[in-house]
C-alpha cells in the first residue's frame, strides 16, 4: 500500500493518496479515521471526504493500482482528482455556477492531479 498526502495552501485542504488492494485500503481508512469505507473492489477508484476531529477536512483518493504509463489510470487519477476538486468547491460554497466561475475548481483539479503525479512518478 502506497500512501502519501498532499497540501493545497490556498484554500488549506489536504488530500491523502492510497495505492493498493482495496481490502488494504479499508483496513488503513479504519485505522486513520475509525470510518468503515464500502468496498469498493472492482471499482478503478474512489475519492471521498473526511472531517477530522479538529474540523478540518481531508479528501482521500483511492485506486487499486497506478501504471504512469497506463492512459487507463491517467484517467482515473484525474477522474478522482475532479471529484475531490467539486467536492471542496461544494463544501466550501463555491461550486460553479456559470463559465466565469470554474477558475478555483480548475485550479483545485490541476493541483491535486499534478501533486500526485509527482509523487506517484517518483
Amino acid at each position: 500500500m502506497k500512501e502519501f498526502l498532499i497540501k493545497e495552501d490556498v484554500f488549506g485542504v489536504y488530500c491523502r493518496v492510497y495505492i493498493g488492494r482495496c481490502k488494504k485500503y479499508q483496513a488503513a481508512f479504519w485505522k486513520r479515521y475509525r470510518v468503515e469505507k464500502d468496498d469498493e473492489t472492482g471499482y478503478a477508484g474512489g475519492c471521498t471526504m473526511v472531517t477530522l476531529k479538529s474540523g478540518a477536512v481531508e479528501g482521500i483518493i483511492w485506486m487499486p493500482k497506478f501504471d504512469r504509463n497506463n492512459d487507463r489510470n491517467l484517467d482515473t487519477l484525474s477522474h478522482e482528482c475532479n471529484h475531490l476538486a467539486l467536492n471542496i468547491a461544494t463544501r466550501a460554497g463555491f461550486l460553479p455556477k456559470s463559465f466565469d466561475t470554474q477558475e478555483p475548481v480548475v485550479y483545485l483539479q490541476g493541483y491535486f492531479f499534478k501533486q500526485a503525479l509527482r509523487k506517484l512518478r517518483k
